[in-house]
């Protein structure tokens, strides 16, 4: 709990200093990862994480009648594998902090990425039929998805919504077509 705190305090000091610029050797920089996935009409219930770069992961599931909390080690394999995937991704240069079609029944799944100075948060809506106009946006999706998926792959849990099949399926189809972003 006490280091889930110091990423909200984190948080915080960065949004009122603002953001910092990209610094080299982010790979070895403090790093906090905060996600949230909300599917309000699924069977598999919505879920907050905390992961920190100290190996220490917090999973919080709404089980409808109140909250499941429990913390897990993450493997260093994993958070290597996290860190690659922003790097390689470029998620600190996703534009937008929106991304897809807001659907009425739908849920959402949004990542905030804390690395040292810097901070990004990026919310994920149904982006199924980002094509045409909107193709610079599913290049960004497709980025911040892929982050999504990895840091989905730290736990199992049945009652946590995966939405790693649905992500896997769209980057199928966008490989076919690739998209260029902004």
């Amino acid at each position: 709990m006490k280091a889930f705190c110091c990423a909200i305090t984190a948080l915080v000091n960065l949004v009122f200093a603002g953001e910092a610029v990209c610094q080299e050797g982010s790979l070895d920089q403090a790093m906090t990862i905060v996600v949230t996935s909300i599917r309000p009409f699924s069977q598999a219930r919505s879920w907050q994480l905390s992961i920190n770069s100290a190996g220490t992961g917090n999973l919080v599931i709404d089980d409808g009648d109140g909250t499941r909390n429990r913390e897990f080690p993450v493997k260093p394999e994993s958070l290597s594998r996290i860190r690659s995937t922003i790097e390689d991704q470029r998620y600190f240069d996703v534009q937008a902090a929106e991304l897809g079609d807001v659907v009425l029944d739908g849920g959402s799944e949004k990542v905030t990425v804390i690395m040292g100075t810097k901070m990004k948060t990026a919310e994920l809506f149904s982006v199924a039929n980002l094509r045409g106009k909107r193709i610079g946006e599913a290049g960004e999706a497709v980025r911040a998805a892929k982050l999504l998926a990895e840091v989905r792959s730290c736990f199992t849990d049945p009652h946590a919504i995966d939405m790693r099949s649905y992500y896997e399926k769209l980057f199928e189809r966008w490989e076919k077509q690739p998209i260029e972003s902004k």
